[in-house]
């Protein structure tokens, strides 16, 4: 297996992001709501935890859209692996290394009062939470 280091990785990541931003800012004009998995905050906290200096990361980012809400679905490590014991990407094969991200994103979300959802209540429930969060968000603004 060919080994790149972490930084070519978080570059690839927000070089992602960059590509997108023509249609990040054609939703923003009209107004449309993007969900987005993973975005900004994704990339700091899986670099933190490959050992990637935080300020580094975050001038990656330098420009792009910030985003308007930010859920973070909190499920267990354990249960991560149960849903998905098979074909996990490279960063989350390694329970110990998933264990340190969780801590990294509960400590983020705590320090910029993002919305934190327990992932291990039924999808519905938390379908109707998420909904919520947004409409409420949306309707404040």
């Amino acid at each position: 297996q060919q080994y790149t280091t972490p930084q070519v990785i978080h570059c690839l990541l927000a070089a992602n992001r960059w590509e997108k931003l023509h249609d990040i800012k054609k939703a923003q004009k009209n107004n449309d709501i993007l969900v987005m998995n993973r975005y900004y905050y994704s990339n700091i906290v899986y670099g933190v935890t490959n050992g990637v200096e935080k300020t580094w990361l975050e001038n990656l980012d330098t420009g792009l859209p910030e985003a308007d809400c930010i859920i973070l679905l909190d499920v267990t490590p354990d249960e991560s692996f149960r849903r998905k014991n098979q074909d996990r990407d490279r960063f989350e094969k390694d329970k110990d290394f998933v264990t340190n991200v969780l801590s990294i994103y509960r400590d983020t979300a705590h320090k910029n009062d993002w919305h934190v959802l327990n992932a291990l209540q039924h999808k519905d429930d938390i379908h109707k939470e998420i909904l919520q969060i947004v409409t409420a968000r949306f309707e404040t603004t």
